[in-house]
C-alpha cells in the first residue's frame, strides 16, 4: 500500500523511520503541507526537518508556501479561547499558536492552571469522602455493637418476641398464659442516631427496642 506524502511525514516525523523518498519530495504540496501542519499546532520549525529531509535528494523544499500557507491557517485557528479551552481541558498545547503570539501562551497557561487547581479540588474532595465514609461505617458498627441484641427493622411488625406458655406461665415473664401468643412482646422498631466526631454527620440505624 503506497503512504501518501504527508503521512510518511508524520511517520517521520513521530519516529525514526528513514527519510522520504525524492519521489515524496518532489511531490509534497508545500503549501498544504503548511496549512496541515499548522491545523496540528505543529510550528514552522518542521520545515527545517522537511528541508533537511529533502536536501539529501537533491529537492529544494518551497518554504516561503509553506510558511505563508502555516501562517494564513494559524490566524484561522489560534484564538485567545481555543488555547484557554485547551489548558482548562488538560490538553496538550498548541506550540504552533504559542510561536505565533506568546500571549497565547500566556491563554493556554492560564487555562491548565485552572485545570491543575479543579483537579486538586476534585482530589482533596474525593479524599474527605473516603474519611467521611470511613467514619460513617465505624460509628455504624459502634451502634450495631452497642445494640447486638437488636435487629435491624423497617417496621414494628418486625419487632416481635414469641416465647412458650408452660403450664400458664410464659417462659422468662412467668406472665400468667393460656396460649403461647399470650407470651408474645411487642416491640417498636426505633431509629437509633449518632453523629460523626469529626464531619458532624448523622449516622442512623433502624433497631428493634423492647421495654426493659
Amino acid at each position: 500500500m503506497k503512504l501518501s506524502p504527508i503521512y510518511c511525514f508524520l511517520i517521520l516525523i513521530f519516529s525514526s523511520c528513514s527519510s522520504v523518498s525524492e519521489k515524496d519530495c518532489k511531490n509534497i504540496n508545500w503549501a498544504n503541507q503548511g496549512k496541515e501542519d499548522a491545523s496540528n499546532g505543529d510550528g514552522r520549525s518542521l520545515i527545517e526537518k522537511y528541508k533537511s529531509d529533502c536536501k539529501e535528494h537533491g529537492v529544494t523544499v518551497e518554504e516561503d508556501k509553506y510558511n505563508e500557507a502555516h501562517k494564513q491557517a494559524l490566524t484561522q485557528t489560534c484564538t485567545f479561547k481555543k488555547n484557554f479551552d485547551l489548558g482548562l481541558k488538560g490538553a496538550p498545547e498548541n506550540k504552533a499558536c504559542s510561536e505565533l503570539d506568546p500571549n497565547f501562551k500566556d491563554a493556554y497557561e492560564t487555562g491548565f492552571r485552572e485545570f491543575n487547581l479543579h483537579n486538586k479540588r476534585v482530589d482533596r474532595a474525593k479524599e474527605k469522602e473516603k474519611k467521611m465514609a470511613l467514619e460513617r461505617d465505624v460509628l455504624r458498627a459502634k451502634i450495631l455493637k452497642t445494640y447486638s441484641k437488636s435487629k435491624k427493622c423497617e417496621k414494628d411488625s418486625e419487632c416481635m418476641r414469641t416465647y412458650q406458655c408452660l403450664k400458664n406461665n410464659c417462659e422468662i415473664t412467668n406472665k400468667y398464659c393460656r396460649f403461647d401468643s399470650d407470651c408474645d412482646i411487642q416491640g417498636k422498631c426505633r431509629t437509633i442516631t449518632y453523629k460523626t466526631p469529626t464531619y458532624r454527620e448523622f449516622v442512623s440505624e433502624k433497631l428493634c427496642q423492647f421495654k426493659q
